[in-house]
């Protein structure tokens, strides 16, 4: 269940727009009882027309910051072309104004398009301690390096809105050793141990845990000290219930060694896995505390603090997978729109593994025949390859385009026919009379 905790400005539109409903259903029922006089239709006409300028009104100042937001998403990108010209995705900062903005300016983006909802990836970010509820999806920014590198995430925005280059990112399709799907893994950094596991055909831990050696529990807190088992950056993570969501989102703060604090309190960047910064104590000590709702004034269950993972990032496992990864990648020769061109050696029969979402639609031919495939690492489109050299074409077209243009030609044609008999059959009435 969602529960939604709205503004004194929508709650003033819900009810204008009520209002206008039954005023809509006053005037049509009106103008059938006295359906000679012209009055009622009069209103109607003007009552539509003030309500479309009252729409236009509101929406004017959303469009004009998205207009001026996407001037300068389009300027730091001219000033990186290796940005568009290299076939690889981007992660920018998810903001409430730029989530789209990759949709804007044609460029493949990592965050998702509110349009177009996926939802096989929003599952998948879910898995991977991206942030996920509704309709909404995304990679947050402290998400591992492992996981930006198998996704193809090339670049991503920093600080002052440049774009830096992610070391060794794999290309867009890659060849994998074993299909992988699993629905059972809550914490994210094991589920992607087991993925790219999976992926190269050993079972590797590039994510690792600090060894736990105190934990105390209370009603709506919990301290856990760890050691601190590496001096490398560190990623966080609480478990949360992507089907329970109420705003405003205070959920929960956590504070590391009296010095770091995390607030969990429903701004984008903060949800899913956590970044934290070299850490040189030799303990690691967290406390967790949940927080009341400005609105209800309760605790929520959103969070589940007793499920929380302390996590750091082996760099030589990591770059020892990739460069396994990275043997039989997908050399892209052509990438616009709805096509996609290259070609790929394989060294024994395996899987090309393509970062793109699964859905149907797509025509994809291997050597000039047309091939089947499937959904392979919960998400994504997977495509068997045998030993050799191969040219890989893929051609999107969405299943039941043409059937939906058939539908609409149709209807229009039966609106009008029917339109034009109505139309004589008056013309003959009013000739008899």
């Amino acid at each position: 269940m969602i529960s939604l905790a709205i503004t004194g400005r929508e709650i003033l539109l819900i009810v204008f727009y009520m209002l206008m409903i039954n005023i809509y259903i006053l005037i049509i029922k009106l103008n059938s009882i006295y359906s000679k006089k012209r009055t009622f239709k009069i209103i109607l006409f003007f009552l539509v027309v003030f309500e479309l300028c009252l729409n236009i009104y509101d929406s004017q100042s959303i469009f004009t910051e998205i207009y001026d937001n996407k001037k300068t998403y389009t300027k730091v990108l001219n000033q990186c072309p290796y940005v568009k010209n290299n076939h690889r995705y981007i992660y920018d900062y998810v903001e409430t104004k730029n989530r789209n903005y990759s949709l804007f300016c044609n460029t493949s983006g990592a965050e998702y398009s509110s349009s177009n909802i996926n939802n096989n990836i929003k599952k998948f970010y879910q898995k991977i301690g991206g942030f996920v509820s509704g309709s909404h999806y995304y990679l947050t920014k402290d998400n591992t390096d492992l996981i930006k590198r198998i996704l193809s995430i090339g670049y991503e925005q920093v600080d002052g809105g440049k774009y830096i280059n992610i070391d060794n990112s794999l290309s867009i399709g890659y060849m994998v050793k074993d299909k992988y799907e699993d629905k059972n893994i809550e914490n994210p950094f094991e589920y992607q141990n087991k993925l790219i596991s999976k992926m190269i055909g050993e079972n590797i831990k590039p994510l690792k845990s600090h060894s736990k050696l105190e934990s105390s529990v209370k009603k709506n807190s919990i301290k856990e000290i760890y050691e601190n088992n590496s001096k490398s950056n560190i990623y966080f993570y609480i478990w949360h219930d992507t089907k329970q969501i109420t705003f405003p989102l205070n959920f929960a703060e956590v504070i590391i060694n009296n010095s770091i604090n995390i607030e969990y309190n429903g701004v984008n960047s903060n949800y899913g896995i956590r970044k934290i910064n070299n850490i040189e104590d030799e303990k690691i000590v967290i406390n967790i505390t949940k927080i009341k709702n400005d609105r209800s004034k309760k605790y929520s269950n959103y969070y589940d603090i007793n499920k929380n993972w302390l996590y750091y990032e082996d760099k030589d496992v990591v770059d020892y997978a990739i460069s396994k990864l990275s043997k039989n990648q997908l050399n892209i020769t052509k990438m616009e729109k709805n096509v996609l061109e290259g070609n790929v050696e394989v060294e024994e029969n395996k899987i090309l593994l393509l970062t793109i979402p699964y859905e149907k639609g797509w025509n994809i031919y291997i050597d000039g025949k047309k091939t089947d495939y499937f959904k392979t690492y919960d998400a994504f489109i997977g495509v068997d390859l045998t030993k050799g050299k191969h040219v890989i074409k893929m051609k999107f077209y969405p299943e039941g385009l043409n059937e939906g243009i058939l539908v609409s030609i149709f209807t229009s044609l039966f609106i009008v026919i029917k339109s034009l008999i109505r139309r004589h059959k008056n013309k003959k009435g009013s000739e008899l009379c």
